[in-house]
């Protein structure tokens, strides 16, 4: 039943950007006549309005035209169903979520110390049409399940995500991920833990998209890795991918 609705919800979603089409369309066509009326009005046709008149007209089309697709972009849950799977210590990895929102989970066992921990990612591979994504929001996790590790939460250190890349997957380069967005999330010393807000950028269609942790806060010991002493991080995030209520084709 989800899937019949989400295809249902697709269908409708694509018949309001067909409608939206279709009015900037219109909407733009008839700036450019009013812009016309100018250029014709150099070469001895005559109108009723003045030159400043038409050109006001022109304008106000013109923004009529990006307010529309602008107050239509309002970012909104995703829909649909997307597959998660990620890089060696996913705790997630082809587990299915919907509406984009999920809690992401690594687990690392190292040597090093934390700054020297590897950049973990996580993929979302969404079921039926690709999505548009416009926006990405972040909390962080301030707990480790006791599900964690056979030995229980006790044993591994919890490391707040610092510096990350949100990518999609792009067709034209051969399902190859380039970076849509970098963005740093707030120390956790100093920031109260709400959900932070990253948006602002424009994305083609795409039904892969990937979320990489690069850093992390904490200190560094500076230490020679020792072999014989293993440390156990645990480094997890809550997401919301978001895209437009009715997407515009720029």
């Amino acid at each position: 039943m989800d899937q019949i609705l989400d295809r249902l919800i697709d269908d409708a979603k694509l018949q309001c950007e067909e409608a939206q089409r279709l009015a900037v369309m219109h909407t733009n066509a008839m700036a450019a006549l009013s812009r016309l009326k100018v250029e014709a009005k150099q070469r001895g046709i005559s109108f009723d309005q003045s030159d400043g008149d038409i050109l006001t007209q022109s304008c106000s089309l013109y923004l009529e035209s990006l307010s529309l697709t602008e107050s239509n972009a309002t970012p909104a849950p995703l829909v649909g169903e997307c597959i998660l799977s990620g890089c060696q210590g996913f705790r997630l990895s082809n587990e299915a979520v919907r509406g984009g929102k999920t809690t992401l989970q690594w687990t690392s066992r190292t040597s090093s110390s934390i700054d020297k921990i590897r950049p973990l990612w996580a993929r979302f591979d969404f079921e039926g049409p690709a999505k548009k994504v416009s926006e990405i929001r972040i909390q962080r996790v301030d707990s480790i399940p006791e599900s964690v590790g056979d030995e229980g939460a006790a044993d591994w250190k919890l490391v707040q995500p610092k510096e990350c890349i949100f990518q999609l997957s792009h067709s034209a380069l051969g399902g190859e991920f380039v970076d849509v967005i970098s963005f740093t999330l707030g120390n956790p010393k100093v920031c109260e833990n709400n959900w932070q807000t990253f948006g602002g950028f424009r994305t083609n269609r795409s039904r892969a998209w990937r979320v990489v942790v690069k850093s992390y806060y904490g200190e560094s010991d500076n230490a020679t890795p020792n072999e014989d002493v293993v440390h156990k991080y645990f480094v997890a995030l809550k997401i919301q991918l978001k895209e437009p209520d009715v997407a515009s084709d720029s």
